[in-house]
């Protein structure tokens, strides 16, 4: 297993593993952030990844991309 690098200003610099290939990606976290309880997430082939970033080797959640994008500008309207 391939530990993950720490954060970086602008993300995490990471793996994605999908089946038996491995994608390095940057893992992204809200700027409103707070604390350490948030989800990173990453774009990869037209899908979002999503994860606890508490726990990075933990399981990913894919999402099509056009339902990411609808979640974050209801969240953005809603302010």
């Amino acid at each position: 297993m391939t530990t993950q690098p720490p954060a970086r200003a602008f993300g995490r610099i990471g793996f994605l593993r999908l089946g038996e290939r491995t994608q390095v990606v940057r893992w992204l976290k809200s700027s409103a952030s707070v604390d350490s309880e948030c989800v990173e997430v990453t774009a990869f082939d037209a899908t979002c990844f999503v994860r606890d970033s508490t726990d990075v080797e933990g399981p990913v959640v894919p999402v099509p991309a056009a339902s990411w994008a609808a979640l974050r500008d209801a969240i953005r309207e809603r302010g």
